[in-house]
């Protein structure tokens, strides 16, 4: 029963992480995040060297990044000076622990 419980957390946990949407206009992608209780929300690419960009908060508390819609790119957040990767489709893991999610158009 106990393992249940656990296993069940577990799910929830991962199935409540916040997802980007993501949303095509005028040759642009839209990233929103929803993390409201964030201070600072920044996205970092393979489009620019992973040069960290900051986005902007909404009044209902998702973060905001505008991006030209391009090639395939690896991406990541950083959130609160922490790395945060969310759940996506797509992601590839390094050598050193860690991944990045992929987009591809």
């Amino acid at each position: 029963m106990r393992r249940s419980l656990s296993l069940l957390l577990l799910f929830c946990l991962a199935g409540c992480a916040a997802s980007p949407t993501i949303s095509r206009q005028d040759g642009h992608l839209d990233f929103r995040l929803h993390l409201p209780e964030a201070g600072e929300v920044l996205f970092a690419s393979s489009r620019n060297s992973y040069q960290p960009q900051p986005l902007h908060r909404d009044r209902q508390g998702r973060w905001i990044t505008r991006i030209p819609a391009e090639r395939e790119f690896h991406y990541f957040f950083l959130v609160d000076g922490k790395l945060y990767l969310p759940d996506c489709r797509y992601r590839q893991h390094d050598d050193f622990g860690t991944a990045t999610c992929i987009h591809q158009p």
